[in-house]
């Protein structure tokens, strides 16, 4: 395992771990030291901290190549089970709280690289006691794939709500490195839903881009005949461009000084009993300033 999915990965196998009396007090400090060091991007003294733990157990390291050759990660993740197992009647409920919260993370992480369907997290999800049942960490961590699920498919409401959790346990305990990283994830879901919805009034309002209004009137003062057709067209029906009459007809007196012909000028003489004295004071003014007037819908 390598970089930050290996070290919560690492760290959800730790707590799996049956240390001695003597070695709780370390183990604990351990994790809390690495979970400080995770939180400032130290990557390298996160993985000092979880080698030390390493060594306490099994006497490895916490890089790919610090397995011994004779295992495979899903071998290695075979063996770790053997722990799980053996020290799944020690899980308190607090611990198991816990790692519910470090499980969301990894299976968070693991989703988002697509690694969720490695052979090493099926071992870890297949981890069960005697009696069938998954040991801790494999429930947490199913748990944890079920969360981010319900979080990827939720809908905004749906997402504040579960956000709410994350924000309460902030409150009692500022800082916490997976609490914030698990209201981070719901800060992104919200982000995304937002722009997603925003993506979808975008297309609804500009069904063909958004600026394609934009372009059509640089081809048609460009004197593009199609072009200024279908911006007077576009002016006139309120098609793409906001309805207005005047600068309807002055977009097809131009396309009729261009050869628009009938089409042109039957435009023109559609619009011409709807125009007042002073529309026609505007069009004159927009073609000698040299404007090219629309308003977009």
């Amino acid at each position: 395992m390598k970089g930050f999915l290996g070290i919560l990965g690492m760290i959800l196998c730790l707590l799996a771990v049956s240390p001695s009396m003597a070695e709780e007090d370390r183990v604990q400090f351990l994790i809390r030291q690495a979970e400080t060091a995770i939180s400032q991007d130290d990557i390298e003294q996160t993985a000092q901290y979880l080698m030390e733990m390493n060594e306490l157990f099994y006497g490895l390291g916490t890089e790919q190549e610090d397995i011994p050759g004779k295992f495979s990660m899903t071998n290695y993740q075979k063996e770790l089970c053997l722990d799980r197992k053996a020290t799944a009647l020690l899980f308190t409920p607090a611990k198991i709280k816990r790692l519910q919260h470090i499980a969301r993370v990894l299976a968070d992480g693991l989703v988002h690289r697509k690694e969720e369907n490695e052979p090493y997290v099926h071992v870890i999800l297949e981890c069960t006691q005697d009696n069938g049942d998954p040991v801790p960490t494999a429930k947490a961590l199913r748990e944890g794939f079920s969360w981010v699920k319900k979080l990827n498919e939720a809908t905004i409401e749906e997402a504040h709500a579960m956000g709410q959790e994350y924000e309460a346990l902030l409150e009692q305990h500022p800082g916490d490195f997976f609490y914030d990283m698990l209201n981070d994830s719901v800060d992104i879901r919200i982000r995304y839903i937002r722009e997603e919805e925003e993506r979808r009034e975008e297309k609804k309002r500009y069904p063909k881009g958004r600026f394609y209004q934009i372009d059509l009137v640089n081809k048609a003062d460009k004197g593009v005949l199609a072009a200024q057709l279908e911006v007077a067209r576009g002016i006139e029906t309120g098609t793409d461009f906001r309805q207005h009459n005047a600068m309807a007809y002055f977009w097809y007196k131009h396309a009729l000084q261009n050869g628009g012909g009938d089409v042109a000028q039957a435009g023109m003489d559609r619009l011409h009993p709807h125009l007042w004295e002073g529309d026609f004071q505007l069009i004159d003014m927009w073609t000698e300033e040299g404007r090219r007037p629309y308003q977009p819908k």
